[in-house]
């Protein structure tokens, strides 16, 4: 992925017209981060975006980076509504961001073992 032409194509496509083309290059990106030297900036832009699946996908690509750059993506993204289809999704991104067990993580563990 080292390849200028790949990181121009990718560039190009997260300002496609098309919210799952944008989506879809943010979850290329997300695999070869370390392959772009801005991609915290590509993807808070995709965090300001339009439509909540880009936002979303922005919030999971964030996940995968370091904690501070993480939860400013995060922010940015809080910023604007949350559609139902994506809310369980960005929870589970935001508790991975915060480094907290997912809400239905948590309520497994907190289940009693069973008496035998």
């Amino acid at each position: 992925m080292g390849s200028r032409p790949v990181k121009q194509r990718i560039n190009q496509l997260l300002r496609s017209k098309d919210h799952r083309v944008r989506a879809a290059a943010l979850n290329v990106l997300r695999f070869h981060i370390n392959s772009f030297k801005d991609h915290e900036e590509l993807i808070l832009k995709c965090a300001n975006d339009s439509h909540g699946r880009v936002r979303m996908t922005a919030v999971v690509t964030a996940s995968y980076m370091k904690r501070k750059a993480a939860l400013k993506i995060l922010a940015a993204s809080e910023q604007h509504p949350i559609e139902k289809q994506y809310k369980q999704s960005n929870e589970y991104a935001r508790e991975v961001i915060n480094r907290q067990p997912a809400v239905s993580e948590l309520k497994e563990r907190l289940a009693a073992p069973p008496s035998h």
